[in-house]
């Protein structure tokens, strides 16, 4: 019987939503909807609200998103030593780490994408950072293994859609990401830095659609877990990227209305959302 209703059921409300109800009025419901469906529960408010010490903890003071592009080889991160940098995934690889150690640390790899008690221990070695930030996924996988002090883990509730008119809280759910590098942004918007610069960030996977390309790539420690693109077709690449894309737009305009700027600092790359600066000249000759 629960069927037969299903099954006439879709279809009506499809009909109502598409030629009954004013457009506006079915776009209202929609986001409605999606808003109460993306509410954090009890228990994951009361994970989500140790978040709230990041608000603006650093306002007004610049930071590094730094990715894990081949560009990095062409980049000098001595100068980074005293600034605010967030860095991502298996940046523990980079020979920076014996110089100085990041402020933060973020990964948003879907737990199913990857088999954590083994990635994670190789991912988080030679990692001291201030605090780790992971999806909310991972809070069980945390609390069995402790990686690392739980004290300094904390989670983020992703889902849906970025949209230029919400201001990113990481005590509430925030927009789901393609990217870590998504999620580093987001936490560095929440942060109150600015400017904001990316570096590593090369996103040309369109120039060579069969392999993902790290700083690391070849070395010894490499997992080889996501470079492989070759089973993906050059349209799903395309599409993929242009999600990824105005993901970073919509964060972009979240950004400017809060008065901070974000610039790319990557050697090269294609990633043309924020306007370009050279790496190299944002320090002072002291610096380098």
């Amino acid at each position: 019987m629960v069927r037969r209703i299903n099954a006439w059921r879709q279809p009506f409300v499809k009909l109502v939503a598409d030629w009954i109800l004013p457009p506006r009025f079915a776009h209202l419901g929609q986001r409605i909807y999606l808003e109460i469906a993306s509410r954090p529960n009890a228990y994951e408010s009361s994970i989500l609200r140790r978040n709230a010490k990041f608000r603006n903890m650093y306002a007004g003071r610049r930071c590094f998103v730094i990715g894990n592009g081949p560009s990095l080889n062409k980049q000098d991160l001595t100068p980074l030593a005293n600034e605010v940098t967030i860095v991502m995934n298996q940046f523990n690889m980079h020979p920076i780490i014996n110089q100085w150690k990041p402020t933060f640390y973020c990964m948003a790899e879907p737990r199913e994408n990857i088999k954590p008690e083994e990635i994670l221990p190789l991912f988080l070695e030679g990692i001291e950072a201030q605090a780790y930030f992971y999806r909310i996924e991972y809070k069980e996988i945390f609390d069995k293994n402790r990686f690392v002090d739980p004290e300094k883990v904390y989670y983020l509730k992703m889902w849906g859609l970025p949209a230029s008119r919400s201001a990113i809280d990481l005590s509430r759910t925030i927009p789901g990401c393609r990217s870590t590098a998504h999620m580093a942004l987001m936490l560095a918007l929440y942060l109150g830095c600015s400017p904001i610069y990316l570096i590593g960030l090369d996103h040309d996977w369109l120039a060579h659609r069969s392999v993902h390309k790290h700083f690391y790539a070849g070395s010894e420690h490499d997992t080889g877990d996501t470079d492989d693109l070759s089973t993906y077709s050059y349209k799903s690449m395309v599409e993929g990227t242009l999600h990824t894309w105005r993901i970073y737009e919509c964060l972009r305009d979240i950004a400017s209305k809060q008065g901070i700027s974000i610039y790319n600092a990557t050697a090269g790359g294609f990633l043309d959302v924020f306007p370009l600066v050279e790496f190299e000249t944002l320090f002072t000759a002291v610096d380098m």
